[in-house]
């Protein structure tokens, strides 16, 4: 019988089959179109599931005489706290169709003990049950292994439950150990090893497990596995013709002879390792749906992302080459379909995964001289190179006579090319370097970037210079170009390199395209720079170097830009890795690569993951004394961004105003870092509650940043609307709309197109709203949803905000279903840690004051409140989450709690209780 005739399809005729009433089941199957393969497995896994026994009766049927013999229930929850023998039971760690296992304390003796405890998980007690408590009993007490979980104690209680009394495993289940730990393919195998020997010695006392998988297969905090759960197991000695039932197996684990009801022997779980190695090795189960694919074929087709989650133990296409000939094999035994193919037992596959890892020729292998020749060389590779070479040095001092001096007259060339080479740039330099010459009086002499304008402008004026010459410094120039933002000037030089580009992908091309992409990024065109990068992504990752690391960087954020998350991260990550592994974790170039990937957590909102990688790397920097250069403002200014999110404003003021005076004095205004700092920083005062500072500083960010970017550029539209925030928190509702229209009109312009216009309705909504005009609001806040699930998906967290300003819009319209039901998606979408939650949780609260829902007020502000420390960092916010308070108080008629909240009230240094949001509500208190 082939794998495919045990698959799902088979199951799911035997299914329909089994749905069918019993007195028309025979006519019902007569009547189908199947092959006459199809049609004979299907009548023998129907014979299987008619046979009689405990193990070979239908799940459904076997469950049902269990309920008709259940005893009084007696819960989970009712169980913990009593004892069970000598031990308490504690909690429940496990569940199964014949029994629950619980964690039990000693509660007998002068020493203190754990304990799995395993009893029946009642109202399924019977004596079907007894009997299968009775033989794993049995069987436990016959085994004893360091990887066999082995047996403590047995009985019956008074109230007749039958338990047993097994070690306790402190650890996880091996294939999420596996995950966590990033075990490579050795290590992976060596645990094998070990759940090979138990399951061997299992056999050796004529055992049939019949259940591995990988939740039965723990590893401890030592690292040593453990075999669990013989609940099902079968001594071959009492049953030689034994037959598996359908129900009571894990059909993705179990062998073909196991899912038809064939026989068994210790080759049904050979079958089940196989398929746990297989897993273990390639991060899924085999696929024979689709055919006998080997694990090399499967492990290629993974995706990068399950290595750097631990998932897979190599890097996909170096895993396809470390499993493609012996390990292939090896799985391709232990997973045939017949028994009799595969390894005789789990002791054979043990000692086939020991001769791999010694190097030694495999038992799954076909014998072959050629097989045999290469793993002797691999085992004796010292002695056999050393023979070789020999052999070899013998033959070869004849040829390097003849090829030294051959070898002698390029080494020559060479050596006069790179002199002359040296001689040119030595020249260049002085000529530039003459200007600064120090008999000019010092107003007078050039600074750096006129000294580089100077070069730039020697260098098109020389018609000699040696191309590659040429080349290096039109890459260099534009390198410098970018850095002080003069895109034209960059965009020239790239465009005179271009032409001295080789065919092949040197680091020369490599440099060109960076460079390139990163132009296209700051001028906005981060599809094109990803366009451009992306096709050289494997040969970046392939090998490391400072210039691959800094081009993944490049389209890292052209990636970040596009919204593209995971592959973001992705590429950050392994740019890190490569500066570490050329420079080591101290290096400057790599405490900066580390810097990003926190940057990036706090980018997408993981607030509290971003602090934990920026906070380390800041007094990192500080204590190995790193120069305090533009990478150091950038993170400061990301840690700042990550402190608002936080709540903690203070702090992330702090950070902002280090990072803006650092880049003051490394740049040189206007410029696009300084922009950025004082955009930071106009949140922070928005947090806070200052809006006319918050105004002052998104202003001056908007100014600069449209002297450097067109008037469309992305930098310039978010900016804007960030300046159309604080203005109408500030009541500048005019100006606000004049903000907003300009960043409409950037927006609406043809091909544009980037998610930071996504953020522009919501803000428009707001403003709307403000005006009283509240059936255009409605329209825009569903403009703003719309586009928000287009580009983040209806599940994202991001559709939080717009869902709650469509809730603002129908509160200030009196629709009371529509705006709870706009509330309670908010609130199912919104992230439950950092400053911007307890915003939306303040709003929600207001929403809940306009329709007078008292309870949910009062319970909500608790919630907030009880949190220490408080959240809610904002004076405004909080002034606002007392006065909703006091006014659910008052007409709940709770009196004796408004002089605690009139007191707290008080206490808050808020100049912001007289705004005119706090008007025009005590306005509308007064009209009630």
């Amino acid at each position: 019988m082939t794998e495919r005739n045990v698959t799902d399809p088979l199951r799911l005729w035997f299914e329909r089959y089994c749905a069918i009433a019993e007195g028309t089941r025979t006519k019902w199957l007569e009547a189908q179109t199947l092959d006459s393969e199809t049609r004979r497995e299907l009548l023998a896994l129907i014979a299987a599931a008619e046979r009689a026994g405990n193990l070979d009766r239908p799940v459904g049927e076997w469950f049902l005489s269990l309920e008709q013999e259940q005893d009084d229930d007696l819960s989970c929850d009712q169980l913990i706290g009593q004892t069970i023998g000598d031990y308490r039971l504690v909690r429940q760690i496990g569940f199964g169709g014949m029994g629950a296992v619980y964690l039990g304390e000693r509660v007998v003796g002068d020493f203190k003990q754990q304990a799995a405890l395993k009893l029946f998980n009642r109202p399924w007690y019977s004596r079907d049950q007894t009997e299968l408590f009775r033989r794993e009993r049995q069987i436990l007490a016959s085994l004893s292994h360091a990887n066999i979980a082995h047996l403590l104690d047995a009985g019956v209680t008074e109230n007749n439950i039958s338990f047993l009394v097994m070690e306790y495993v402190e650890g996880t289940t091996i294939d999420v150990h596996c995950c966590k730990a990033a075990l490579s393919v050795v290590q992976r195998l060596k645990l094998m090893q070990q759940v090979c020997l138990a399951v061997a010695n299992a056999h050796v006392h004529l055992v049939v497990h019949r259940d591995i998988k990988p939740s039965n297969v723990m590893v401890n905090t030592q690292g040593e596995v453990k075999l669990l759960d013989f609940g099902i197991a079968k001594l071959l000695d009492q049953d030689t013709q034994t037959l598996t039932g359908k129900g009571i197996m894990t059909f993705l684990y179990a062998a073909p002879e196991q899912r038809t009801g064939g026989r068994i022997t210790t080759a049904t779980d050979v079958y089940a390792l196989g398929v746990l190695m297989h897993e273990l090795l390639v991060g899924k189960r085999p696929d024979f749906a689709n055919g006998n694919i080997r694990a090399s074929q499967l492990a290629v087709k993974s995706k990068e992302h399950q290595f750097q989650s631990g998932e897979l133990p190599a890097h996909p296409k170096q895993l396809a080459q470390v499993l493609r000939g012996d390990l292939d094999t090896i799985l391709q035994r232990a997973l045939e379909a017949e028994p009799a193919r595969r390894y005789p037992t789990a002791q054979a596959l043990a000692e086939d995964i020991e001769r791999y890892l010694n190097g030694q020729a495999v038992l799954a292998h076909p014998p072959s001289g050629w097989y045999l020749a290469r793993k002797f060389v691999s085992r004796h590779r010292g002695s056999v190179t050393l023979t070789a070479l020999l052999v070899l040095g013998i033959v070869l001092s004849l040829f390097l006579a003849l090829q030294q001096a051959a070898r002698a007259t390029k080494a020559a060339a060479i050596a006069t090319a790179q002199s002359e080479r040296a001689e040119v740039v030595r020249d260049f330099l002085i000529d530039v370097m003459g200007s600064a010459a120090d008999d000019l009086p010092r107003d007078e002499r050039p600074s750096a970037a006129q000294m580089a304008a100077q070069a730039q402008a020697k260098l098109s004026q020389d018609p000699n210079m040696p191309a590659d010459v040429r080349l290096d410094l039109l890459l260099t120039f534009a390198d410098i170009n970018l850095t002080q933002r003069e895109f034209a000037e960059a965009q020239q030089n790239l465009s005179q390199a271009q032409p001295l580009l080789g065919a092949v992908l040197d680091n020369s091309r490599v440099r060109w395209l960076r460079l390139d992409a990163q132009r296209l990024v700051y001028e906005g065109k981060s599809k094109e720079a990803a366009e451009l990068l992306r096709p050289i992504t494997p040969v970046l990752s392939a090998r490391a170097s400072a210039l691959h690391a800094d081009t993944l960087q490049t389209l890292a954020f052209a990636e970040w830009d596009l919204r593209a998350m995971d592959q973001t991260l992705a590429l950050l990550k392994i740019a890190a890795r490569q500066y570490h592994e050329v420079f080591g974790s101290d290096h400057l170039l790599s405490v900066q690569a580390d810097m990003y990937v926190g940057s990036h957590y706090s980018s997408v909102q993981q607030w509290q993951r971003g602090e934990s990688v920026l906070a380390p790397l800041l007094a990192k920097w500080r204590k190995l004394q790193l120069p305090k250069n533009a990478h150091f403002a950038a993170t400061l200014n990301d840690y700042g961004y990550t402190l608002i999110g936080l709540g903690r404003t203070q702090e992330a003021r702090a950070a902002l105003e280090e990072s803006l005076a650092l880049r003051r004095t490394i740049f040189t205004a206007p410029h696009d870092r300084i922009a950025n700092s004082l955009s930071a920083l106009g949140q922070v005062e928005l947090d806070n509650g200052n809006y006319p500072q918050s105004v002052r500083y998104r202003q001056e960010s908007l100014e600069m940043r449209m002297a450097n970017f067109s008037d469309a550029h992305p930098l310039v539209i978010v900016t804007r609307i960030q300046l159309g925030s604080s203005q109408i928190m500030l009541g500048e509702l005019a100006l606000a709309e004049k903000t907003l229209g300009d960043a409409d009109l950037n927006c609406q312009a043809q091909d544009f197109e980037h998610p930071y216009c996504a953020l522009l309705p919501q803000m428009q909504t707001r403003l709307l709203i403000e005006q009283q005009q509240l059936a255009k609001a409605e329209a825009m806040a569903q403009k703003g949803l719309a586009l928000s699930r287009s580009l983040h998906g209806a599940e994202s967290p991001e559709l939080a905000r717009p869902y709650l300003n469509l809730a603002l819009v129908y509160t200030a319209l009196g629709d009371e279903p529509e705006a709870m039901s706009a509330l309670n998606e908010a609130m199912a979408r919104a992230d439950e840690t950092g400053a911007a939650a307890q915003k939306q949780r303040v709003l929600k609260m207001m929403v809940l004051d306009t329709f007078k829902r008292d309870s949910e007020i009062l319970r909500e502000s608790e919630a907030i409140l009880a949190l220490q420390p408080v959240p809610v960092t904002d004076p405004h916010d909080l002034a606002k989450l007392w006065i909703v308070r006091i006014e659910a108080l008052r007409r709940i008629k709770k009196m004796e709690d408004l002089p605690a909240a009139r007191a707290a009230l008080a206490k808050i240094d808020a100049p912001y209780l007289q705004a005119n949001w706090v008007a025009r509500r005590e306005q509308a208190l007064q009209a009630r």
